[in-house]
């Protein structure tokens, strides 16, 4: 039977030997199936065991230690050329000015995230090479950006004597408008006229005033309660499906007419294994929706199971046998 404890102890080993790897590198070392090397890699990213690069090698994600981040330069070839270009600048600058970049070089600044590290100096956004300490960086960003220490102008002097001249001119003007106004003459308060005092009610005045201020009676209508609708016939052959293959639902997220989605659990050799169950009812599954499945493994740090009516195309097909985080049945 085999050891999850284990496997796991042997990932780590692997990639403090090796470096960053591929998902289907570990299927070959261990000799297990992707679904459960996907699940070991899950649970080792939960602990905080080892990493995920930001960047995609054959649309996958490498794996590696902390510490290890040095070690991805080596696969720098497989970004795009406009990545590539940004990257040797910022190795060669070791920091760079985003506002004195190419629009194209900026945004490719933001995609490798791997090697560009951003820091804010006076509300102005500058990049450091990865493998550059913050200590370095602040040395080097004071030698080479010395326009942002330049102590500023003093003001002139004579500015200075100006402004205290004028000064007791000010005052003297503010002195004789508060003369003139004190100057203007008082009017004298008119006293009110006194309101003639309303004659007193009798007591069926009284009753007759009472009973049309007295609010009317109000009635208030509550909302009949809207049912619930029926679960589409999709979803109902999802969750038989489910059942029929031993899945146990713990949650059901998000449900629609032709979308499903639940956190569910499988029983393997190594125990239970928790899943995210995306289900969709359309005939063809693209590279879209394996993109979106993936954005979702990695949020979640969970596998994927992705069940569909229909197959996957053949770009999709392609994509499905290099990652391992996501496992497609049809239904």
């Amino acid at each position: 039977m085999v050891n999850p404890i284990e496997l796991k102890s042997r990932i780590i080993n692997i990639l403090a030997m090796r470096g960053p790897m591929l998902p289907m590198q570990f299927v070959k070392d261990l000799q297990v199936n992707s679904i459960l090397v996907g699940a070991l890699l899950s649970e080792l990213l939960k602990d905080k065991k080892i990493k995920l690069s930001n960047m995609r090698v054959g649309g996958s994600p490498l794996y590696l230690l902390e510490g290890h981040e040095i070690h991805l330069e080596k696969f720098s070839n497989y970004l795009p050329s406009k990545e590539r270009e940004a990257l040797s600048l910022l190795k060669n600058e070791q920091i760079l000015r985003d506002l004195n970049q190419e629009p194209a070089i900026r945004v490719a600044l933001r995609s490798i995230k791997d090697f560009a590290k951003s820091f804010n100096f006076q509300n102005e956004i500058f990049w450091r090479y990865f493998t550059l300490s913050e200590q370095e960086a602040e040395t080097l960003f004071t030698s080479k950006f010395q326009e942002f220490f330049k102590p500023e102008k003093a003001e002139p002097k004579q500015k200075e004597e100006q402004k205290e001249q004028t000064e007791p001119e000010i005052i003297e003007v503010i002195q004789a408008k508060e003369e003139i106004k004190l100057q203007k003459p008082i009017e004298p308060i008119q006293e009110k006229e006194a309101k003639p005092e309303k004659p007193k009610e009798t007591p069926r005045e009284k009753e007759e005033r009472e009973r049309k201020e007295k609010p009317l009676l109000t009635i208030r209508l509550e909302k009949p309660a809207t049912k619930e609708k029926p679960d589409s016939e999709f979803i109902i052959k999802v969750r038989n499906f489910l059942k029929d293959s031993d899945i146990e639902i713990l949650e059901e997220v998000e449900k629609k007419k032709k979308d499903f989605i639940a956190k569910v659990r499988v029983s393997s050799d190594v125990g239970k294994i928790e899943f995210i169950c995306i289900a969709k009812e359309k005939k063809k599954i693209t590279e879209n929706d394996l993109a979106i499945s993936m954005q979702k493994a990695s949020s979640e740090k969970s596998p994927i199971l992705l069940l569909s009516t229909g197959e996957p195309d053949k770009k999709a097909e392609q994509s499905l046998k290099s990652i391992n985080l996501v496992k497609f049945k049809r239904i």
